[in-house]
């Protein structure tokens, strides 16, 4: 049966945000002791050699199943050579969104674990070590951590000042359960243009838009979705949210965990688990339909 459990994440993304803040502020005046000070820009990347975990991560009782667990970055400068430092940069884009591009030239075709405020995922590097992805920000001083499978991590922020006009839910989860996020919004049914989903990503009469993250890297992939829908607009009424998924020959009989975040405001960012026992593979084929995990997004006439 499923079980859920909700989270506020405001408090402890800032004591991480903090605490790469200062990280990333010591490499920068190792590297360039005469620097100035500067605003923060709006634009903005890193190279680590690599990050010690206290510099990088504030532990908090938040309980979310993506929060950066970088114990696996314990690796001393004398086992790396400078040429394979790994290397972030987060530009802002359209749409309150984030282009992050990873160069870890000494791993090509390796997994790298994108963190960002809760949000968790993987991809896999090209043959040169490059990885590149659009994410959908969750704060206004985002921040974005590229880990690499051999423990080696970067770290970039950039500002995302549109963002206080979106609203976003995510879900993500691991491994092959292949959970969707079905949006129908003010009284669309399946198939409509008001219905929006990963086959139908887009709907230009609202400007909502949904976006898949993870391509199935690594041992056990990490993936996720986010619906984004655009404040302001003069609409009103109700967009259904629900999550979903098909009972596969890869998930049938397991046990799931997934986790859904909620961004409503500049401030409010929550978390809700979800452990489901997945059908036996006797009903291969079935949809799970979980009407309950996202709340439904009510839109007033401003």
């Amino acid at each position: 049966m499923d079980r859920i459990r909700m989270a506020s994440l405001v408090f402890g993304t800032a004591a991480t945000a903090l605490g790469i803040g200062f990280a990333m502020q010591t490499f920068v005046a190792v590297m360039d002791p005469s620097a100035p000070a500067a605003a923060a820009p709006r634009v903005a990347s890193a190279s680590v050699l690599p990050l010690p975990v206290g510099d990088v991560v504030a532990r908090n009782d938040t309980d979310m199943i993506g929060a950066p667990d970088l114990s696996e970055l314990r690796v001393s400068e004398t086992q790396v050579a400078p040429s394979c430092a790994v290397s972030a940069r987060a530009t802002t884009s359209a749409q309150a969104s984030v282009m992050l591009r990873v160069d870890a030239p000494c791993f090509p075709n390796a997994t790298v674990t994108i963190h960002h405020t809760g949000l968790m995922f993987t991809v896999l590097s090209d043959d040169a070590g490059h990885a590149e992805v659009t994410v959908p920000a969750l704060r206004e001083r985002a921040v974005f951590i590229a880990s690499v499978a051999e423990g080696h991590a970067a770290v970039a922020t950039t500002d995302v000042p549109d963002l206080a006009h979106w609203t976003r839910m995510a879900v993500q989860w691991e491994g092959e359960a292949g959970l969707q996020i079905h949006a129908r919004e003010f009284g669309a049914e399946y198939g409509d243009t008001g219905h929006v989903w990963a086959e139908a990503p887009d709907n230009p009469v609202t400007g909502s838009f949904l976006t898949r993250l993870g391509d199935g890297a690594g041992l056990v992939p990490r993936s996720a979705e986010v619906y984004s829908f655009p404040r302001a607009q003069g609409l009103a009424g109700t967009v259904a949210l629900t999550v979903e998924t098909e009972v596969t020959a890869e998930n049938c009989g397991t046990d799931i965990t997934a986790e859904v975040l909620d961004l409503r405001g500049a401030d409010r960012l929550f978390s809700r688990q979800l452990d489901l026992a997945m059908p036996e593979c006797a009903a291969i084929g079935d949809f799970l339909v979980l009407n309950n995990l996202m709340e439904d997004l009510k839109i007033a006439t401003n």
